[in-house]
């Protein structure tokens, strides 16, 4: 959590702008215009030393601009393929910190426009781990099936198990994408609608990591992420893979932690 620092966005008669701090370079955000000003807010504690650095990029677009993102989406992506990241994920790294977390509220949209001929879109970790003791850049919740490191989806994403008191909810937090699949994809095939856990795989109970995608329009990514954030560094005798906020005692090739947030990469796929 922004305990330390943080920088909030006001956003008056809007949707809430999520309070964010921590590494944010090349992140941005989209907010409708108002006549009441909308404000930039840096909280800094003085009381420390770290060093910090911000330069925020304000640019206004007309309401009849083709560069708006469609509606309720906080962060707006172009172009075919590229790469997204949570908030304090530090994409500058090739690896992945075992002790970098996501932040918790937050509630928003990462939306992609879908550009001509393209009739899917799909995701896949930006950093892969194919050994034991590296992370993958995707990590939200605990395993689908503790003790086991498996993925998890759909009302899994969704579940308390009392044993994870002290420590938040295990599976509350998730990302929501419409019809996800694991390849091959179809348009005419059920998919998901949430995903979480410590391996991105569009399948629960899945042991390694895979490529999802989507032919639902429009493109979105949702993302969910409680108040419940409380991080510990001590493994839970063996049962770690229980709760979404412990650093787990080993790592299995594509883990990510439950407190990792997600660098993705996305591309979308021409219509056949």
């Amino acid at each position: 959590s922004c305990d330390t620092d943080r920088m909030t966005v006001s956003n008056p008669g809007g949707a809430r702008i999520p309070v964010i701090c921590g590494y944010n370079t090349g992140q941005h955000m989209y907010l409708d215009a108002s006549d009441a000003c909308t404000k930039i807010q840096l909280d800094i504690d003085t009381g420390t030393a770290t060093t910090r650095k911000w330069k925020i990029k304000v640019t206004q677009y007309a309401c009849t601009s083709e560069n708006i993102p469609v509606e309720d989406c906080l962060q707006w992506l172009t172009g075919s393929s590229g790469t997204f990241a949570s908030f304090n994920f530090d994409t500058s790294e090739s690896s992945v910190s075992t002790t970098g977390t996501h932040l918790q509220n937050q509630y928003y949209d990462v939306c992609f426009r879908r550009e001509r001929g393209k009739c899917s879109i799909c995701f896949s970790p930006q950093i892969v781990s194919t050994s034991s003791g590296s992370l993958t850049s995707f990590g939200i919740s605990a395993s689908g099936s503790a003790p086991a490191v498996q993925s998890a989806v759909d009302s899994q994403c969704a579940f308390n198990p009392a044993s994870t008191s002290a420590l938040g909810p295990a599976l509350t937090d998730y990302i929501s994408v419409v019809n996800l699949q694991p390849p091959p994809a179809s348009s005419n095939t059920a998919g998901i609608s949430r995903i979480c856990g410590p391996l991105f795989n569009a399948k629960t109970g899945e042991t390694t990591a895979a490529t999802a995608c989507s032919f639902s329009t429009p493109f979105k990514w949702g993302v969910h992420f409680d108040d419940h954030e409380l991080i510990s560094q001590t493994e839970l005798s063996g049962t770690y893979q229980t709760a979404e906020n412990v650093a787990p005692g080993s790592l299995v090739a594509n883990q990510g932690q439950g407190f990792t947030g997600f660098y993705m990469a996305f591309w979308q796929n021409d219509c056949s």
